[in-house]
């Protein structure tokens, strides 16, 4: 090998690439909305962490909370009694590091950007753990309820940009990492989404998240779609429930096989649109109590990301030419 050609692998190397490109951005975008989404007003108030008589009201955090195990509940209860203590001061620093984290994803060259995933992987966990519950992933929470959190999505990227950071050699590694990690989280929502314990089986069961979605504060033109989806349910919810575990499947094994071309790209993000729509309400965002934009974001900014790379490989001239 010559002298010009190994300079042109290390430069190749050396870059960014568009996977992870995708991945760095997107996923520091998510925190930065993040960020804002906690300056909203209410994330100031007791309606956002106090831990209110169960018949009376909810706070945000306490619903999180709900149907949870003992132990979960008592972590986000704990994690809920600190926060009171100095809750605006508390609420304006959490703000304000999502939006440091995010900037420093999207901005941040070198340590500083190693900064910003490193912070993102301590402070995701905490918010996992006591704003997001696990995910809910040990009360049966399922894929239009979020599990297994945002933040836990944030974190596994991360680790991704940090490791490739520190080792270029782990890019391939972490290209088939992200595709499997991406399949088992096909697999495993297609799997909660089957389960007879999950529910999903019963018209009242599937109908729970969509209900929940259709009476959050939004634009009729939202929620009426959502509202007749949620009748539609009840006349036929399993071969409903039947058609949305296909889907999953089918997104598990486009994604296993990295089969995308244009009409599997096309499906897969109307998909992701469409749950996020009808079983998440867009994070929620509309309701002014949201704290992230829900999970199905961060999927799609993972599945862009696969997609980048698939075409990426499709056109090593454009490799060559940089």
């Amino acid at each position: 090998m010559g002298v010009a050609e190994g300079e042109r692998l290390t430069r190749v190397i050396a870059k960014e690439s568009p996977m992870l490109k995708v991945l760095r951005l997107g996923i520091g975008v998510l925190w930065i909305i993040a960020g804002l989404l906690q300056f909203q007003p209410l994330m100031f108030t007791p309606d956002f962490y106090a831990w209110y008589p169960p018949n009376i009201m909810e706070s945000v955090i306490q619903g999180i909370a709900d149907g949870q195990p003992q132990f979960v509940v008592s972590l986000v209860h704990f994690g809920s009694t600190i926060w009171s203590t100095e809750h605006v001061l508390f609420n304006v620093l959490a703000a304000s590091l999502q939006l440091v984290i995010g900037l420093l994803f999207v901005y941040g060259k070198g340590r500083a950007a190693k900064v910003g995933f490193i912070i993102s992987i301590g402070w995701g966990l905490v918010v996992w753990v006591f704003a997001e519950a696990f995910g809910q992933i040990f009360g049966g929470a399922g894929y239009f309820d979020g599990a297994p959190g945002a933040a836990l999505l944030y974190v596994i990227v991360a680790i991704l940009l940090l490791l490739d950071r520190s080792s270029k050699g782990l890019r391939l590694h972490g290209q088939m990492a992200l595709r499997y990690l991406t399949t088992m989280y096909w697999f495993y929502m297609a799997l909660l989404q089957i389960l007879p314990s999950s529910g999903y089986w019963q018209p009242r069961g599937l109908m729970e998240p969509i209900a929940t979605a259709g009476a959050l504060p939004q634009p009729r033109f939202l929620s009426n779609p959502i509202e007749h989806f949620g009748t539609a349910i009840m006349h036929y919810g399993p071969l409903i429930n039947l058609v949305l575990v296909v889907l999953m499947v089918v997104m598990a094994g486009i994604t296993l096989f990295n089969a995308w071309n244009r009409v599997t790209i096309v499906l897969a993000f109307v998909w992701l649109f469409w749950s996020w729509w009808f079983g998440q309400d867009f994070g929620g965002l509309f309701a002014g109590a949201a704290t992230d934009l829900n999970s199905i974001p961060a999927i799609a900014v993972w599945t862009l990301a696969l997609v980048s790379a698939k075409q990426n490989r499709a056109t090593p001239g454009r490799n060559q030419a940089s």
